[in-house]
């Protein structure tokens, strides 16, 4: 599942939680670590779209388990809640 309103059209990773999931510990070992890549944009405009493309290969890149996509049009309170439960963020 992405985070908008094209979500199968790009197969990205989900996205937190699902909701009625434990929320994760606050303190983890680093092999626990959980990180999010999150692309902001909007897919139909080309120029703004950066960060979707930019998001899509640091994630193709890194290749790793640990480290999940998502990709929202806008910032705000829905970005603060994608948020929750990773102990690394990257905001592109």
């Amino acid at each position: 599942m992405k985070c908008g309103p094209s979500a199968a059209s790009t197969g990205a990773l989900p996205c937190g939680n699902p909701p009625g999931l434990p929320q994760p510990q606050s303190r983890r070992s680093v092999a626990q670590c959980r990180a999010l890549i999150v692309g902001l944009g909007n897919p139909i405009r080309t120029d703004d779209a950066v960060g979707l493309v930019v998001a899509r290969e640091l994630h193709t890149r890194l290749a790793r388990p640990d480290v999940e996509l998502c990709e929202l049009a806008a910032g705000g309170l829905e970005l603060v809640e994608r948020l929750a439960g990773y102990s690394h963020a990257v905001i592109i």
